[in-house]
């Protein structure tokens, strides 16, 4: 039988599996926002977003293309794109 543990031991154990670029990708996006505010348009936000991926050195790609299909049906006509997609297969969408 396992023992209680607290919130703070469950979080601490999830901090620990999580891949070290969470931290950087997520740290980014909160630089972005603490100096720009809200209320800008997304275009404003992902420029900036991918200006800094670019300075905390994280590989990106951006407007990648996101297919959707929905039982076995493709929806080619349905353009959904990623604004910003981290190397490893990470999508961020800035709206």
């Amino acid at each position: 039988m396992r023992g209680l543990t607290t919130e703070s031991q469950r979080h601490r154990e999830s901090e620990e599996q999580r891949d070290p670029r969470t931290s950087a990708i997520i740290g980014a996006a909160i630089e972005v926002h603490r100096h720009l505010g809200p209320g800008l348009l997304e275009s404003a936000y992902e420029e900036c977003l991918c200006h800094e991926f670019h300075l905390c050195g994280l590989a990106f790609e951006r407007q990648v293309d996101l297919p959707v299909s929905y039982k076995g049906l493709k929806l080619d006509w349905l353009s959904n794109r990623l604004d910003c997609e981290e190397g490893s297969g990470f999508g961020a969408e800035s709206n």
